[in-house]
């Protein structure tokens, strides 16, 4: 019976609100079906005894078509909750309040993109500067002829072998370690002969261990100069997230003229992270993400079905979780109020109750954002590897550099958007 309403709803509605609206109803209508036998399970037998008066067939039938529809007269709170999440419904005063808040990871975006670019560019010239004071402290040992402080080997050899270890397990090394080590041995060089072929120790007998301590030497500067490569390729590799982190998190505002860009802050993250779609691609191609976005995905509908069935799985995602994350902030309220009306004996379960709604909501929040930093990926690649078909249904020649592709996505912005009668050349094909 459940097998058949489903069918019949999946040909009069169609897969996607049945992923996304009706069963995230169901599961609504479930927890309160649960609570109230919890808690009200007198009320809850008039419920059955009403809708038992149809049969259980019949009655799961009524049951579900209900659900249905009011799942369906629903669907526009969802884009409601949407724009609350973006910051949309926000008054002025607590947006910039919000706003602020949001600032200071920003700041902390853009300090880390700095400190790292700072300590690349000490990076650059470390290395050659390095070899040249090694080869300085080497041979100032040399001359000496002798190992006069062996445990300046030890130390360095030491020190060397614990950002070893780090760069073994894949965690960064900080540049300041590396720069410490590095001054360490170049003392232990200075004290120390490390060249075989000078030693002149006072006891023979020692010969053998003050060979060993000069192969040691030359390993630890093997070391350190992989220490050097592997914290430059480290520090590489978190400039490219942080900057990817500061695309995915935050949008631009372009200046005048369009070639600069400055930070947005939105109210909430979720805000941000919509603005850094639009900014994003603003900034690389010249045209309004928002506008031009069904356009795309009418393009790709029509020649790519696996992209079209990755972009409506990545959409149903995010609508499942943003439905559940509405039913959670309703079914927490309606059960406080219920509580506190009609179950004053258990008065304490209005606590609980608040409680647990409240890191649900926050959970299903971050499942949201997370989702939606998902499809927000999806897009972007959608974006950069179809916009040259988007292109060819407009029936416009292709650009032949970077240059001339943004020119033409903001004179074909300024045409369709805003009316502009900016001179296009059309390309059509001889076939009809």
């Amino acid at each position: 019976m459940f097998g058949t309403v489903l069918d019949k709803l999946d040909k009069w509605v169609g897969g996607s609100f049945l992923l996304a609206s009706f069963f995230p109803f169901l599961i609504f209508l479930g927890a309160n079906a649960l609570m109230g036998q919890l808690l009200m399970p007198e009320a809850m037998k008039k419920v059955s005894a009403t809708f038992g008066e149809f049969g259980p067939v019949s009655g799961i039938a009524v049951w579900l078509a209900a659900a249905a529809a009011i799942a369906y007269l629903t669907d526009p709170l969802v884009g409601k909750l949407m724009d609350i999440l973006e910051g949309t419904w926000i008054p002025d005063r607590i947006a910039q309040w919000l706003s602020t808040d949001q600032t200071p990871r920003l700041r902390a975006l853009e300090n880390e993109e700095q400190e790292i670019g700072t300590s690349l560019d000490e990076l650059d010239n470390y290395p050659k500067l390095l070899d040249r004071e090694i080869e300085g402290a080497k041979a100032e040992g040399v001359a000496t002829h002798e190992q006069a402080q062996p445990k300046l080997i030890d130390d360095a050899e030491k020190m060397l072998g614990k950002l070893a270890l780090d760069m073994t397990a894949q965690r960064p090394v900080a540049l300041d370690k590396v720069k410490q080590a590095a001054a360490s041995l170049q003392a232990a060089l200075k004290a120390n002969c490390v060249v075989a072929a000078e030693l002149r120790p006072e006891d023979p007998k020692t010969v053998e261990e003050q060979k060993a301590r000069c192969a040691r030497a030359e390993a630890m500067i093997e070391l350190l100069n992989r220490l050097i490569a592997y914290t430059t390729a480290k520090l590489n590799d978190r400039r490219a997230r942080v900057i990817y982190e500061q695309q995915l998190d935050f949008g631009s505002l372009a200046t005048e003229g369009g070639e600069n860009w400055i930070p947005l802050v939105a109210p909430t993250q979720f805000g941000n992270k919509v603005e850094a779609q639009a900014s994003f691609v603003g900034s690389r191609f010249k045209f309004d993400f928002r506008f031009f976005w069904p356009i795309f995905q009418l393009v790709v509908a029509q020649g790519d079905q696996k992209t079209t069935d990755a972009l409506t799985n990545a959409k149903q995602k995010l609508d499942f979780c943003v439905r559940i994350l509405l039913y959670t902030i309703v079914f927490t309220a309606i059960w406080m109020a219920v509580i506190g009306i009609w179950r004053g004996d258990v008065a304490w379960l209005i606590l609980v109750v608040g409680t647990v709604g409240a890191v649900l909501t926050l959970l299903w929040m971050e499942t949201v954002d997370a989702n939606y930093r998902s499809m927000s990926e999806l897009i972007r690649g959608v974006v950069i590897l179809k916009r040259f078909e988007v292109l060819k249904a407009l029936h416009l020649q292709l650009p032949a550099d970077w240059k001339s592709e943004q020119h033409l996505w903001a004179s074909l912005n300024a045409q369709l958007m805003w009316g502009s009668q900016t001179p296009i050349t059309y390309q059509h094909s001889d076939k009809p």
